[in-house]
């Protein structure tokens, strides 16, 4: 759930997916955030989203079914709070790295 502080845009994705004759192509509204998502997680396996669907952010819900894409899975093995990327951008997916500062 977003806080009225929090800043988002939307972007337009494409996404196209053919694989053993199964196939998928459309566009969705992508939410593009300005800042990371801060999450306290418990120990356990996480799911998170990748592709940008899914209406419960920043974790997996299955959204992605039929474009080819998979959920970022981490075994969390001890309390902590992670930064989850909302941007899209970082390079150490699904954790922040900080480019969103150059969005």
């Amino acid at each position: 759930m977003l806080k009225k502080t929090e800043t988002t845009s939307v972007r337009k994705i494409r996404l196209s997916y053919s694989r053993n004759k199964k196939a998928f192509t459309g566009e969705a509204d992508m939410e593009q955030r300005k800042e990371p998502y801060i999450q306290h997680e418990e120990p356990g396996l996480k799911k998170y989203c990748a592709c940008g669907l899914s209406k419960n952010k920043p974790y997996c819900d299955g959204s992605h079914h039929g474009t080819g894409m998979h959920s970022y899975k981490v075994e969390i093995e001890e309390a902590k709070t992670v930064a989850i990327c909302g941007c899209g951008q970082s390079k150490s997916k699904p954790f922040c790295d900080g480019s969103h500062r150059t969005l």
